[in-house]
């Protein structure tokens, strides 16, 4: 499950949130809309690594999809997929205390969380479809190629 499971439920045991705390673990695709059903915000802390700049997860545009209140770090793979105030909340990365605060107010403004949502969720249904993601690969795999040719000259 992970490096710091254990010391995770070690955590979660002596601070008495067993209660409040669901570990599913890995959870089939076919059961994600569940999962994200039972909550209202989903944040990304990703960690200020050269891996966390480079690569885009998922789970981000699952929840923008689902609806969901985001909250990213500014690392560069997840600042790209949000549009701060509009689509989600970005906090600076490393900095507890700023995802914090962001989590607070989420929790405390019911309209910002519902904003976030539909924005998100429209954001994904008009902007990350088939029809543009492939125009857009269509368009990079063009310039790569004419670049090629050029090059070839």
């Amino acid at each position: 499950l992970g490096p710091i499971y254990d010391e995770l439920m070690g955590i979660i045991k002596d601070t008495k949130l067993a209660d409040w705390v669901i570990t599913p673990g890995r959870v089939p695709f076919a059961e994600v809309s569940k999962y994200y059903s039972l909550i209202d915000i989903a944040p990304f802390p990703r960690k200020p690594l050269p891996v966390t700049e480079m690569v885009s997860p998922m789970k981000p545009l699952e929840a923008l999809a689902m609806e969901k209140a985001v909250v990213v770090s500014n690392v560069g793979a997840l600042d790209e997929m949000i549009e701060d105030g509009k689509t989600g909340l970005v906090f600076q990365k490393g900095n507890i205390r700023d995802l914090a605060d962001k989590l607070e107010l989420l929790i405390k403004d019911g309209k910002l969380r519902s904003l976030l949502g539909t924005n998100g969720r429209r954001h994904i249904v008009n902007e990350r479809n088939w029809k543009n993601v492939s125009h857009l690969m269509s368009n990079s795999l063009s310039d790569l190629d004419s670049k090629r040719i050029t090059s070839d000259d």
